[in-house]
């Protein structure tokens, strides 16, 4: 068992490499009226510390497909203490106060992928691969698989969609999240990763560009009961499967 401690300086820097500036993770009083006490830590930067310690159910699994999945189960906060227990494929992010199990995860073999429809093709060329390695929070180990996560999420963020919410765009034009972020309150609730095994212990997936395939994503909800947001974006290198992640948000506008 580990004790960690999320910090506002580690929020700014996954907001550098991501671009979630959303209000929650740098002023008190958007927390505050989020009805939190504190800074709320990025969802995706607690996962990716939860990925960092989470082991493999099982040796031998070189040639395995691998699903990660994570649930937000409350917010976790900035400056306070957490507990990480890590065994036989699960990990597990506690509150270390309140015994209260913030954030839930589990590493196990995936059945095979299907890709989502084509309806959006994006590319990550291999020059941005290797700049935005350099640009890797310097708090987080770089694992293969945990970079590449990041990474896709982050295109996720920037990736331009019609979204009926987005009051300050006209509704003819798309635009990325991270719009989102500057009015509204925007909360990760699940992350859902497939990936070779291979990234599990392997070198970073630097050799070559990732080709991107995305459907619409799926949004659920209403104004005034707030927003869920479902993305899937498949990534592909070299005619292989790089990693398929499914992100899910929950955003709640002002009215």
């Amino acid at each position: 068992m580990n004790t960690c401690c999320f910090t506002r300086q580690q929020n700014q820097s996954w907001a550098h490499f991501s671009g979630d500036y959303n209000a929650i993770h740098f002023e008190l009083a958007a927390a505050q009226k989020a009805g939190q006490p504190a800074l709320l830590v990025h969802g995706m930067r607690a996962i990716l510390d939860l990925q960092q310690r989470i082991s493999v159910p099982a040796p031998g699994l070189q040639n395995a497909l691998l699903q990660f999945s994570a649930r937000l189960r409350a917010p976790v906060l900035c400056d306070a203490l957490y507990q990480i227990e890590a065994e036989h494929g699960k990990a597990l992010l506690i509150h270390q106060e309140s015994g209260e199990k913030c954030l839930q995860s589990r590493l196990g073999i995936a059945c095979q992928v299907a890709a989502p429809s084509p309806v959006f093709r994006q590319e990550i060329p291999q020059s941005q691969l290797a700049a935005l390695q350099h640009e890797w929070p310097q708090d987080l180990s770089c694992q293969p698989w945990a970079f590449l996560a990041g990474v896709l999420f982050r295109q996720q963020l920037h990736t331009p969609w019609h979204f009926p919410f987005l009051t300050d765009t006209p509704q003819d034009l798309p635009a990325p999240l991270t719009r989102l972020f500057s009015t509204a309150t925007v909360v990760h609730t699940h992350q859902d990763i497939t990936f070779p095994a291979r990234l599990y212990t392997g070198e970073l997936p630097l050799h070559s560009g990732l080709q991107l395939i995305s459907d619409h994503p799926l949004l659920m909800g209403s104004a005034q009961s707030g927003w869920v947001i479902q993305n899937t974006l498949h990534a592909t290198q070299q005619g292989e499967l790089a990693m398929q992640i499914r992100t899910t948000l929950k955003a709640t506008t002002s009215t």
